[in-house]
């Protein structure tokens, strides 16, 4: 356990706990540590933005994202490519776009600056609420309004037979929250090296 005083929060110790810290679980707590003892003033150079203004930022932009997600659907079943299951993995491509425009956005809210732990830490979180939102509209959709797509996916599709809308479901969202944790980590070292450059400028 890595024991530090109030005091001793400086620029550098902020560093070397953001890479000492693997647990998601110690990332968030670190996150909203961070953000109340900014918002006293009493440390951090790079103060985040107001968490009144990112929660509703983070469902929108998860929002938007889920919209992506269904019109992207929708325009399968119009064409009548919704049985190839295969396509789905384009949902990637669309979550991809939407966590960018989401860490773009927060770093101009927070005037140009972004740092690792938040762009990893948001990010995650708005594409495990995208990847949810869209997971509960396929149970939905599944379960009452198509349910020849899910005989057609348990006849077809490999383990198809263990398959019903609610493991659909948990499928879908753990492929969406691995796809997620795989771009934000990606963007978050990007944003976390171009922010270090800036710095040292």
């Amino acid at each position: 356990m890595i024991h530090l005083k109030f005091n001793d929060f400086d620029e550098t110790n902020i560093k070397f706990l953001m890479h000492n810290c693997f647990s998601p679980l110690k990332f968030v707590i670190l996150i909203f540590f961070f953000e109340d003892n900014c918002a006293n003033g009493k440390f951090f150079k790079i103060c985040f933005m107001d968490r009144k203004k990112l929660v509703p930022l983070i469902f929108k932009y998860a929002g938007l994202t889920f919209l992506g997600l269904v019109v992207y659907f929708l325009l399968m079943k119009l064409f009548g490519l919704e049985t190839r299951v295969e396509l789905r993995y384009f949902n990637f491509i669309i979550l991809l776009i939407g966590l960018r425009l989401f860490i773009l956005r927060m770093k101009r809210e927070n005037n140009g600056q972004l740092d690792y732990l938040h762009s990893l830490g948001y990010g995650f979180v708005m594409a495990a609420l995208s990847t949810l939102f869209f997971s509960a509209f396929m149970f939905i959709y599944l379960s009452y309004i198509d349910t020849a797509m899910m005989q057609h996916i348990q006849a077809h599709e490999p383990f198809g037979q263990y398959l019903n809308p609610g493991s659909a479901a948990i499928v879908l969202l753990l492929e969406g929250d691995a796809s997620g944790a795989i771009i934000s980590f990606v963007f978050a070292q990007y944003i976390g090296k171009e922010t270090e450059m800036k710095q040292a400028d």
